[in-house]
């Protein structure tokens, strides 16, 4: 009976390790995205990405995954965050720039029609229903709400 179970272990273990692998590699997508870093859903239905080291907005197919579009190609420096205002605007945090981007997305290309704040290190933005733009100031640890051109709250301490 010693023998029997030692042999029995080996023959389990050996069957164990013919059987075919649990998961193959067969090819990979080619690479779209560098340090992606925020995404989105767009008021089109698409899947809007920060691709942080491209520069860039990219534009995907939300079903596919596949590249449609992008915008601020090589220009938007860091970008870190988009979000979706209730006016269909795309608010982008560009942390190289220390801006909030604002970007018509109807139109093709997408057209930048206004850059707000002096935010060092902008690193997030949040377009609220309630018409404020949230962002995070990580330059300084800030939190700020911004409506109509000016700072209306902030809330400090946030490293």
């Amino acid at each position: 009976m010693r023998i029997i179970a030692p042999l029995f272990a080996c023959l389990v273990a050996s069957q164990a390790l013919a059987q075919a692998p649990f998961a193959s590699f067969d090819m990979a997508s080619e690479p779209i995205l560098n340090d992606p870093h925020d995404l989105t859903i767009g008021p089109d239905g698409r899947l809007y990405v920060a691709d942080k080291f491209n520069n860039r907005i990219a534009v995907l197919d939300a079903d596919t995954l596949e590249l449609v579009d992008s915008f601020g190609d090589g220009q938007l420096a860091g970008v870190h965050d988009i979000s979706f205002g209730p006016d269909g605007l795309a608010y982008v945090a560009v942390t190289g720039a220390s801006v909030v981007a604002i970007f018509d997305v109807t139109t093709s290309p997408a057209e930048l029609i206004n850059a707000i704040g002096r935010f060092p290190n902008t690193e997030g933005a949040l377009a609220h229903s309630n018409g404020q733009i949230y962002v995070m100031v990580s330059g300084t640890g800030d939190l700020v709400a911004y409506r109509d051109d000016a700072i209306v709250a902030s809330a400090s301490g946030m490293f």
